[in-house]
């Protein structure tokens, strides 16, 4: 793979791709946005960034590396805590 891509359209449920305020908005990330990094580790998909993120504590942060439009940049992401 080559990253995981932040959905472009709300899932099936009515969830928007990126939260309003939540930790990927706050940190500036796009519908579309690809990860290919995280705290400077290669991310090949969606479920090893998935895997990344719960090995986490929420109020942690990582640097994520991100492409978008052909660029890449970098993002310091505080994690939250999954509610429900």
């Amino acid at each position: 793979g080559d990253g995981a891509r932040i959905a472009t359209v709300p899932a099936q449920d009515g969830t928007p791709p990126i939260l309003p305020d939540g930790p990927a908005d706050r940190a500036g990330l796009q519908p579309g946005d690809v990860i290919t990094r995280i705290d400077g580790e290669p991310v090949a998909g969606s479920s090893e960034l998935i895997v990344a993120i719960r090995s986490r504590q929420p109020g942690d942060t990582v640097t994520l590396t991100v492409r978008r439009n052909g660029e890449e940049r970098t993002v310091e992401v505080t994690l939250g805590a999954t509610e429900g």
